[in-house]
């Protein structure tokens, strides 16, 4: 499975819909440092780069054995 960005950071809620989750499971996830992210002075929105979302779903797909298939390591 190929998740192509077209952004090099990406927000919160843009991480949630890409990732199939709420962004306060992503909050969760800034905040453990599952998912690297940083603030800019003076903004509230965190920021994600891109790299940082594709890393994390190759960690889970090799967490779970999941080869990208479609079928979430079922066959």
């Amino acid at each position: 499975m190929m998740i192509q960005v077209n952004k090099s950071v990406i927000f919160a809620s843009e991480a949630a819909s890409m990732l199939c989750m709420s962004v306060q499971r992503v909050y969760g996830l800034i905040h453990s440092g599952e998912l690297p992210a940083y603030k800019e002075k003076d903004s509230r929105a965190w920021k994600i780069p891109a790299e940082s979302v594709a890393n994390y779903i190759q960690k889970q797909m090799k967490e779970r054995g999941t080869k990208g298939d479609g079928m979430n390591g079922r066959r």
